[in-house]
């Protein structure tokens, strides 16, 4: 009996799977900014697992199932219940699709599992994206120094978290007659970025290149850091933001997990918000919200044992015996 297959961590430690594909009939790949994920049918059930010992997160068959529906629901992002996810996963699919047969059932059940999780526990749960809690950082840094007028926004980067937090910023400097900039080294991408914006009805982003990053970012009120964490990038965009004298500034940091003795630990607290620092300021009275991502959490494990006993059928008579005895 084949064997599914999920390997899963950081990016900056999930280094040696390609070496090991032999072992495998197919395989999947998602990369994130800052997560990789791989999901893999094994060739045939064996006792030696070479993958083992690699720096992953390793789930095997139900487990796996349970894990992959968690992570698309957001429940395993740093954001919990964050909706970008999915359609992370959804892209990756469509483009993989074409060599996948044995995953493509499997996947299948995920997606209309996933929604079925969202429909019936993740509503109403307020601020689930990146954008939203951007924007509710801005807000407060409004209440507590006044309104901007005619700021000036520098978003850095164009991928999957720039689309995300990109339409708020086009809306917090347009409400304000500001200008939003972005840039990143792939002309391509930033005209994509462009793009998607015009697409729904957002105009005004103003592309720049690489000569004029140091004085743009010296120039803006707000820094909008939506690429992963490079030190040597991260020393230059620094030293260009120290010598930033507007008393009205601030540099917001999407780059998720950063090295020790980062380079930004030189900016003054009160000018710079890390990813960690965004998270804190979400809603406190979350008792409810918690309740809900739990209930969420066990149905995935739920349907993961489902999947595995061989039932197709979501509201099946064995569905329900099963359903009952589990949440009883």
């Amino acid at each position: 009996m084949q064997r599914l297959i999920v390997l899963h961590g950081p990016k900056e430690h999930v280094t040696g799977f390609p070496s090991q594909e032999n072992h495998f009939s197919e395989v999947f790949y998602l990369e994130t900014c800052q997560r990789f994920l791989v999901v893999a049918v094994e060739k045939e059930k064996r006792k030696a697992k070479p993958w083992i010992e690699l720096p992953w997160e390793v789930y095997e068959d139900e487990e796996a199932y349970a894990f992959l529906l968690e992570f698309l629901c957001g429940l395993k992002s740093a954001l919990i219940g964050e909706t970008e996810v999915l359609g992370q996963f959804r892209r990756a699919y469509e483009s993989q699709k074409s060599h996948l047969f044995i995953l493509r059932n499997y996947f299948e059940n995920l997606i209309a599992d996933a929604r079925e999780v969202r429909h019936n526990y993740l509503q109403n749960l307020g601020n689930l994206g990146y954008g939203s809690l951007v924007r509710r950082a801005l807000i407060q840094e409004e209440a507590q120094k006044g309104v901007y007028t005619k700021p000036t926004l520098l978003l850095l980067g164009a991928g999957e978290l720039a689309l995300a937090v990109a339409p708020y910023l086009c809306d917090f400097a347009k409400q304000r007659e500001g200008k939003l900039y972005a840039y990143n080294r792939t002309a391509a991408r930033l005209a994509a970025l462009q793009g998607y914006l015009e697409k729904l009805g957002k105009d005004g982003l103003e592309p720049i290149d690489t000569e004029d990053l140091g004085q743009m970012v010296q120039k803006s009120n707000i820094v909008v850091v939506a690429i992963p964490y490079d030190r040597a990038f991260a020393e230059r965009l620094t030293a260009n933001f120290l010598q930033n004298k507007n008393p009205r500034k601030i540099l917001i940091r999407l780059s998720g997990e950063e090295e020790p003795n980062s380079a930004y630990e030189q900016i003054n607290p009160q000018e710079t918000l890390s990813l960690k620092d965004l998270f804190s300021l979400k809603s406190r009275s979350e008792k409810l919200r918690e309740e809900k991502l739990q209930q969420a959490r066990n149905f995935c494990h739920i349907r993961a044992k489902l999947r595995f006993l061989g039932s197709g059928h979501s509201h099946s008579w064995e569905d329900l015996a099963y359903f009952n005895f589990a949440l009883s």
